[in-house]
């Protein structure tokens, strides 16, 4: 069962996220080690859309860059919001 994000983390990580290409870099191998088929489904689209620059992309491709961006979010979002469940758990709310 998926995690239900709390208000409160979405706000911190929405304050706190990284938009860099590092963050980004970063998230994915941490995606590739703990869940390589949704690794694969972003590399793919990923790999389609940097094979273009983003200033020459037509709106579409742009659209599609920042989804795979906002794929990621959201795997960060569960992510988080899994392990401070799993301490609630260990610890008590």
């Amino acid at each position: 069962m998926l995690p239900k994000i709390s208000e409160e983390m979405f706000e911190t990580l929405a304050v706190t996220r990284d938009t860099s290409v590092r963050h980004f870099k970063e998230m994915m191998e941490l995606l590739k080690s703990e869940n390589p088929i949704i690794y694969d489904m972003i590399d793919t689209a990923e790999d389609c859309i940097a094979a273009q620059e983003i200033p020459k992309m037509p709106p579409e491709q742009i659209a599609s860059f920042y989804y795979v961006h906002g794929m990621m979010f959201v795997y960060w979002l569960l992510r988080s919001q899994a392990e401070i469940d799993d301490l609630n758990k260990t610890w008590g709310d």
